[in-house]
């Protein structure tokens, strides 16, 4: 049935057993963030609220997380604030504000990841090579 199409993706970072639900709503991927992305002007900002209470580890963990939910949701529903899609526009805002993220540069395969997706969405019926 339709609940087939729902799945669990690990989205450590926040907390280490942290998953994200993921479904198709016909219109693409709808991703269920909880914490893992708290709301678009969190996202926006690459900066912790409570930097103090996470590792560095942590904090790269959740880019990473982040990263991944950006290279493949089209809707995101974080945890606070309203649902938001994945366009060209957040990716090149996100890409331009990633180098000034805390520990940016233990991430470096991230800004290919979102180059990447945004490649996919400015030329929808390009093939990846």
């Amino acid at each position: 049935g339709p609940l087939s199409h729902l799945r669990l993706e690990p989205l450590p970072g926040h907390e280490q057993s942290q998953r994200g639900l993921v479904f198709s709503d016909g219109g693409g991927e709808v991703w269920v963030t909880g914490d893992a992305v708290l709301d678009q002007e969190w996202l926006r900002a690459w900066a912790y609220y409570w930097p103090n209470r996470y590792t560095v580890e942590e904090i790269v963990q959740t880019w990473r997380s982040v990263g991944r939910v950006l290279a493949n949701a089209d809707l995101v529903i974080p945890g606070h604030g309203a649902p938001f899609r994945v366009t060209a526009t957040l990716l090149e805002a996100l890409l331009q504000g990633f180098p000034q993220a805390p520990h940016a540069e233990l991430c470096p395969e991230l800004p290919g990841l979102l180059t990447s997706r945004l490649l996919e969405l400015e030329n929808p019926g390009r093939l990846a090579v």
